[in-house]
């Protein structure tokens, strides 16, 4: 990522300090779309905003996922990938305390509203809501109070959303998140373009469908993600026309 800047530009520095190197930082610019950019203590940008510490553990920033070197049999053809979890972001639990409604049926539709609401990315995972945005106690409560005056049923069996302060994400946390929202969420367009090309493609007599699946593992307690391909074929001709058209 390149940024360009002017040496007199300066950034609002943020509250907390890289969690790496413990610089300061500013969430005005973002590295990737995801991280804070490093400035220096009066708020310039410093080099490219990318972590001092990072980039001299690993002067070329990582892939996301990597070939996990895995052969798995899961009944169907998939390629499994191993999570570089230097390129997750940090990530931040809620704990949510409900009523008799099952948990993922509550939690599911309470990560859509605070994705709605607080942007980043949220889903369920280690019976939490998890997100790669930091909401403090104080702004969830609000935002709870508001979902209980819109009146919508699976909200008032809610009681409390609070960040879980003392979670550590398991591997299978990691390889959800990264499963579902940096891999299904954001890159679902580009994968949907691609196939759709090839489904486009020319067929005589059928259409073509191809759709990918993209799910979380945990292999050897790493996280691990795999990515399936699947074809189904469609007629273009319709019963009738075809026992019309067949001989007699």
């Amino acid at each position: 990522m390149t940024i360009s800047n002017t040496p007199q530009q300066r950034y609002p520095i943020a509250k907390e300090p890289c969690r790496y190197c413990s610089g300061p930082v500013t969430w005005s610019i973002k590295i990737d779309n995801r991280f804070p950019a490093h400035v220096t203590l009066e708020g310039f940008l410093l080099d490219d905003g990318r972590c001092p510490k990072f980039k001299k553990l690993n002067p070329q920033p990582a892939p996301l996922l990597s070939s996990s070197g895995t052969n798995l049999d899961n009944g169907i053809g998939s390629e499994f990938y191993l999570v570089n979890q230097d390129r997750v972001p940090p990530l931040y639990a809620y704990e949510i305390k409900h009523g008799s409604m099952a948990f993922q049926k509550v939690a599911g539709k309470l990560a859509y509203q605070s994705k709605t609401r607080f942007g980043g990315h949220w889903t369920t995972a280690d019976y939490r809501i998890i997100s790669d945005k930091k909401v403090y106690p104080a702004v969830l409560e609000q935002f709870l109070k508001e979902l209980w005056n819109e009146d919508l049923p699976p909200f008032k069996m809610v009681r409390s959303i609070a960040p879980d302060t003392a979670w550590s994400p398991s591997s299978l946390a990691i390889a959800t998140f990264v499963a579902r929202e940096l891999v299904s969420s954001d890159l679902q367009k580009q994968i949907d373009k691609a196939l759709d090309s090839e489904s486009r493609k020319d067929k005589k007599d059928v259409n073509l469908r191809i759709e990918a699946d993209v799910r979380p593992w945990v292999v050897d307690c790493k996280p691990v993600v795999s990515i399936s391909i699947s074809t189904s074929i469609e007629s273009k001709v319709d019963l009738k026309t075809y026992t019309g058209s067949a001989p007699q």
